[in-house]
């Protein structure tokens, strides 16, 4: 299921990381509006990775999943993301990485308002540290 209209395709490559996968799209389904559609490329998961994208494509969130029939490794997943985008534009989404609220609205604005080549994003990650978090620039 996707949208004609969308101009973003947030890929998410994955491979047995269901866990990760399910708050990723548990952030995307809060976000989502027509503008975008999700492909998830699968490679060869052996964990229950289907069945967490059925649930939210029963949500009725735009996903696009594709399971590779064995693992290729993960340049070549990156490639498939490449290569199976239907979007004017493309976001290769760790699947253990998530676009907090708003942050889909912001890139979306970004690029039909300015319609880049490229839009290249600040990143950061909170890990704890003993009893300390800590924030870190990517």
């Amino acid at each position: 299921m996707s949208s004609s209209n969308a101009i973003l395709t947030i890929a998410i490559p994955t491979y047995n990381r269901a866990k990760f996968l399910f708050k990723n799209l548990s952030y995307l389904k809060t976000q989502y509006n027509s503008n975008f559609n999700i492909l998830i490329q699968d490679n060869a998961s052996t964990d229950n990775t289907r069945d967490i994208v059925k649930k939210f494509i029963q949500m009725d969130l735009p996903i696009n999943y594709i399971r590779n029939k064995k693992n290729f490794g993960w340049a070549k997943n990156f490639e498939l993301c490449y290569k199976n985008n239907k979007s004017s534009y493309l976001m290769i989404l760790g699947d253990d990485d998530y676009i907090l609220n708003g942050g889909v609205d912001i890139i979306l604005d970004n690029l039909k308002n300015y319609k880049p080549s490229l839009l290249f994003l600040k990143a950061f990650s909170t890990k704890k540290i003993g009893r300390a978090s800590c924030r870190e620039r990517v």
